[in-house]
């Protein structure tokens, strides 16, 4: 099943040792399709966070527990032996397989009953889309020229802000009609065909046919990948300063939906399509536009891939600090939109930076070695570290005391109570901005060396 030449039972798109034009198209198109309804699954549980606090009676730090750290360590982790795997074997095998498995486990959070359970069926669906992301880059590398990556990565990167608002839009309307659980199991449902999509229609091309350097059998090993993480300098700063912007974002956006409940009064279908649009809509023009700028601008000076990030993570920052001093539903939710017009620039440019740093056979455990600075320190800490910060700052401003705060659960009616809730999550994500300012300055300090760096490791691409 896993052999890289298949081709019974499979439509063949190929017809040259290059993809053509109407291949590249298809297998970009369902691979971004498929990142969305992984997105969708991803993030749906933050639409719903408000109705699951209620339901199961949980702090924002068991929340932030289930939204992050539940998610990212077998996430992180189980990516890099399924990325080895993905350089020796049929990668859209690898992710069709992944695909199933996290749609069975979203589905299944629709079933708990309790955080323990709840915290277990998010961990599978960290473990089913361990599959996706390493393999995925890595597949269309091999279908992308070089100069070209940055625009297909922006495209496909499209999948966060479209998985983003579908998962708010769906998320919202389907949990204020039916309830949080039945959000759970529709958004899973769709799974299925596409694995069958994938695994009918895409086959594997030619490793390295794009790239200068011919392909060689063997695989290099994984301390290989690590080291040019670590020997490359604006590899190095690239990858910790948009580290820190990941762990900014993840926890920001896990709780907006919540804070927009809290403090503007919003229910959870209006919290949901409200997060959903503000978020993602400005965040598909930034994602779509970054690539295209940065190749653009590269192909004058390679320092544009960091320089365009860099500047955008900064001016997140400033606006996200503004956008949380605002009281007004109107100013705050403008201010989110021009946010998320620059917060997510550096993701396209940074995946295509990596993968043309890279080996043909280094690509899928590149990529998921990236994944795992992402999801066990962004998505893995930034959840679990606000909502900390959140239940800190409310019981500290709760004019009862730290210990009657602890007790809120049972008076949610109880008015001072739920302004000490919104003003502690208001505080803790005015702190979290901070992340885009440091990680911006860092990710600027990469431009310094990455044109020799790009041309030192040439030849190996």
């Amino acid at each position: 099943m896993f052999r890289l030449e298949k081709k019974t039972r499979r439509l063949d798109l190929f017809s040259h040792q290059h993809p053509s034009t109407r291949t590249q198209i298809w297998v970009l198109s369902l691979l971004t399709i498929v990142y969305i309804f992984g997105f969708i699954d991803r993030v749906v549980i933050q639409t719903v966070v408000e109705p699951i606090k209620k339901d199961l009676s949980l702090t924002d730090l068991q929340l932030g527990l289930i939204g992050g750290l539940s998610f990212a360590v077998l996430h992180a982790t189980l990516s890099i032996p399924i990325a080895r795997m993905a350089e020796r074997r049929s990668r859209n095998v690898i992710i069709s397989i992944g695909v199933v498995l996290w749609s069975i486990a979203t589905m299944a959070c629709g079933a708990a009953g309790s955080f323990v359970s709840l915290f277990a069926a998010r961990v599978g669906v960290g473990i089913g889309e361990a599959a996706g992301l390493p393999a995925a880059t890595s597949l269309l590398s091999d279908y992308f020229p070089r100069h070209r990556r940055a625009s297909a990565m922006s495209i496909y990167t499209l999948a966060v802000p479209l998985g983003a608002l579908a998962g708010g839009v769906l998320g919202g309307i389907i949990g204020q009609a039916f309830g949080w659980r039945t959000a759970f199991v529709a958004v899973g449902a769709p799974g299925g065909l596409l694995a069958a999509l994938l695994y009918w229609t895409i086959r594997e091309p030619i490793r390295g046919g794009f790239d200068p350097q011919s392909v060689r059998d063997e695989v290099p090993p994984l301390s290989s990948v690590f080291s040019r993480f670590v020997r490359i300098a604006s590899l190095r700063y690239l990858v910790i300063g948009t580290t820190l912007a990941t762990t900014g974002g993840y926890g920001i956006n896990y709780f907006l939906a919540a804070y927009l409940g809290r403090r503007f009064g919003f229910d959870v279908a209006h919290a949901g399509i409200t997060t959903g649009i503000v978020s993602s809509i400005p965040g598909l023009v930034g994602i779509g536009l970054s690539g295209f700028i940065a190749d653009k601008l590269g192909r004058k000076s390679p320092r544009a891939y960091a320089i365009v990030p860099g500047i955008a993570l900064i001016i997140a920052c400033a606006l996200y600090t503004f956008a949380f001093s605002q009281m007004i539903p109107t100013p705050f939710l403008a201010l989110i939109m021009a946010t998320s017009l620059v917060q997510f620039m550096y993701i396209p440019t940074t995946n295509a930076v990596v993968q043309n740093m890279m080996a043909p056979r280094m690509r899928a455990s590149a990529s998921a070695v990236l994944n795992l600075f992402y999801s066990l320190i962004g998505l893995g800490i930034g959840p679990l570290l606000i909502g900390w910060l959140s239940d800190r700052f409310a019981a500290s401003g709760y004019s009862g005391g730290q210990m009657a705060y602890a007790h809120c659960g049972s008076i949610p009616k109880q008015l001072a109570c739920a302004e000490a809730a919104a003003d502690g999550l208001q505080q803790a994500m005015t702190a979290f901005s901070l992340f885009y300012l440091v990680g911006g300055a860092i990710v600027l300090l990469s431009s310094r060396t990455l044109p020799q760096d790009l041309r030192d490791h040439e030849g190996a691409l």
